[in-house]
Order: structure tokens, then C-alpha cells, then sequence
């Protein structure tokens, strides 16, 4: 199941946190929007051909996971 989402003041309030946890700077923050849309939601499943940093912002939230395909 897919769900088409707009990313607005609060996905972007949690993207911020997550970059700022990491101490990472703008280069990752498609990748923040992404995990902060899955933790807005309740958690889920990111799929991606590169989890490295997916997986370093979504450390501390167990109801997100990162998988490689």
C-alpha cells in the first residue's frame, strides 16, 4: 500500500530534529522528510537502495524500518 503525503510544518519540525540529532547537515534532508513522514505516521517501512543514513535518522524510533532492495 502507497500513499501519496504532503510534508508540511510538523514533518518539517521533525525532519529538523532528526538532522540535528545526527548532526548532519542539508545533504540529508530528503532522506529526514522520509523517516519524519514515517514516524508523523506512526511508523513504517522505508525501502531504499542506500539505508546507511535512512538508518542512522531513524535510530531511536523502533516503529520505523529501514530495509535494503
Amino acid at each position: 500500500f502507497a500513499q501519496v503525503v504532503t510534508t508540511g510544518a510538523r514533518t518539517a519540525r521533525i525532519a529538523g530534529h532528526l538532522l540535528g540529532r545526527v548532526g548532519a547537515d542539508s545533504a540529508m534532508a530528503i532522506d529526514a522528510l522520509v523517516v519524519a513522514t514515517a514516524v508523523r505516521f506512526g511508523g513504517g517501512i522505508v525501502a531504499t537502495h542506500d539505508p546507511s543514513d535512512l538508518r542512522q535518522l531513524a535510530a531511536g524510533h523502533p516503529n520505523v524500518s529501514v530495509i535494503k532492495i
